[in-house]
């Protein structure tokens, strides 16, 4: 059973950054060409958040069944999720398409890259 959930810490964090970066590229593509915010944006951030909580989770069951020791890389994810939410919520309460765009492109990408930091 350990090793399952050592393969899906790592699915999780290959899907993980594999999600945060099409919300990145997606967003910063619509807010340069002034595209309208649909249902599937929201989607995929709301889904790119889902991904990173199960990160954090899987990471979490680890420690606890003692596969893992307590190391930078939780950290670095749990920064990740609460910079992923905060831009997430902050797009929730503006009305500008821009604005949504570029907010979930700019905390969504601090997110990718502390994902990424965390290798």
């Amino acid at each position: 059973m350990n090793m399952y959930l050592l393969y899906s810490n790592d699915f999780l964090k290959i899907a993980s950054i594999a999600i945060l970066s099409y919300i990145t590229l997606a967003s910063l593509y619509k807010f340069i060409k002034g595209k309208e915010y649909s249902i599937t944006d929201f989607r995929m951030s709301v889904f790119g958040l889902i991904f990173l909580f199960f990160k954090i989770s899987s990471y979490l069951a680890l420690i606890l069944i003692g596969e893992k020791a307590l190391s930078i890389e939780l950290t670095y994810t749990i920064i990740a999720f609460i910079s992923a939410i905060v831009g997430w919520h902050m797009h929730n309460k503006e009305s500008d398409i821009r604005k949504k765009h570029f907010r979930i492109f700019f905390f969504y990408e601090i997110s990718l890259i502390l994902i990424l930091l965390s290798f």
